[in-house]
């Protein structure tokens, strides 16, 4: 009998031990992949933050071409077509 006991009390020795063990296989590993990740997301900012600044770049630039070639915006039009369409009630109600 007490041979199963001891046996038995070894036996939860041993999955404690075995546990602890894997879970700091899993732990050590979890912190890698943390490691990477974070690695990775900060690349990935970096390259985020490059193509916001080129975005801006190209748009500016777009303004720049647009007002240099003396073209109307959208907004501009838009702006003269209800200025039109006033103009032209104005005129269909007199």
């Amino acid at each position: 009998m007490t041979g199963r006991i001891k046996n038995g009390l070894l036996a939860g020795l041993g999955i404690v031990s075995l546990g602890r063990k894997k879970f700091l296989k899993i732990y050590r590993e979890l912190i890698k992949e943390g490691e990477t990740a974070k690695d990775e997301s900060e690349l990935l900012k970096s390259h985020w933050n490059k193509l916001d600044d080129a975005s801006e770049k190209v748009e500016g630039l777009a303004i720049r071409i647009i007002e240099k070639a003396n073209l109307a915006t959208k907004s501009q039009i838009d702006r003269l077509n209800k200025k039109v369409d006033k103009l032209l009630k104005e005129a269909k109600s007199r």
